[in-house]
């Protein structure tokens, strides 16, 4: 069976212009804090948890999934059904958030064609030096369950700053809301 790739691209939103590519036997969880997803936009329109891409080996296609989001999400101008994934095809496009557009891309990725060997008579010779094979780096955005430590590390590096700013400025903002509620409350009860 052939390997069909899913390429999510931000076509507008403020992660605009950015990708992610998806293999099958990978989910991919999109929203807009990156605890407890892949991938995360910031778009105050976009829930903590908002979408879910994985493949569906069964019907051979990638689907999507909205995560019963309170502003839900569109798929070619449609919105996704929260009980039901929805099928995805190349050229699809999904709206989420106040202004994040996803453009949906899938290909097809031949398998790599592998010549039997020819049976020997006899113990044959062994190979002085191994053979080497290729090391492939594996697409970390793909599963975090499957990361290793340093990788682990390289995207906290990465991601961390992030989620603390974005942690304090929802901090910062109850606080200020919490403090209006405070004055309003000063100035309906002056104190005696």
């Amino acid at each position: 069976m052939a390997n069909i790739k899913l390429h999510l691209k931000i076509v507008k939103g403020p992660r605009h212009g950015e990708t992610i590519e998806c293999l099958p036997g990978s989910l991919i969880r999109i929203g807009r804090i990156l605890r407890g997803n892949t991938f995360a936009i910031k778009d105050p329109g976009i829930s903590q948890k908002h979408l879910s891409f994985q493949f569906d080996a069964a019907a051979a296609r990638w689907t999507v999934s909205d995560l019963q989001t309170s502003n839900g999400s569109f798929l070619n101008g449609d919105p996704i059904s929260p009980s039901a994934p929805a099928p995805l095809s190349d050229g699809d496009s999904i709206k989420i958030g106040e202004s994040t557009s996803i453009s949906i891309s899938i290909s097809v990725l031949e398998p790599e064609i592998v010549e039997p060997k020819k049976e020997r008579r006899g113990r044959g010779r062994k190979p002085r030096v191994p053979e080497v094979e290729p090391e492939v780096e594996p697409n970390v955005e793909d599963d975090m369950e499957k990361m290793t430590l340093g990788e682990w590390f390289d995207r906290m590096e990465k991601y961390l700053p992030a989620v603390i700013n974005e942690a304090a400025e929802e901090i910062i903002a109850d606080l200020r809301s919490k403090s209006l509620k405070f004055d309003e409350f000063l100035a309906t009860n002056p104190p005696h």
